[in-house]
């Protein structure tokens, strides 16, 4: 459920493309968009006051790790408690 978005936006910009004939003919900003809207439709279940909690937090440990360490072991950090919290 996590990946739909991406999912969503990679389908629609290779069909499209091939609908099409050319990649560089479509607009990638549509693809994004209607990925960003699914994103947003699958998260309707939990509270906004939920959602932006977790995000600070993500935030503010991928910072304090950037600080410490590197920024490659922040991301990774980052991204790793992303998907644990979106899963």
């Amino acid at each position: 459920m996590a990946l739909l978005p991406l999912l969503v936006f990679i389908v629609l910009y290779l069909v499209v493309s091939l609908i099409l004939n050319d990649f560089y003919k479509v607009p990638i900003i549509i693809a994004f968009l209607v990925s960003s809207i699914v994103g947003i439709i699958t998260l309707q279940g939990r509270p906004l006051k939920e959602r932006i909690k977790s995000d600070i937090f993500i935030l503010l440990i991928t910072f304090v790790l950037t600080v410490i360490f590197d920024l490659v072991v922040a991301i990774a950090v980052g991204m790793v408690l992303a998907a644990m919290l979106f899963m």
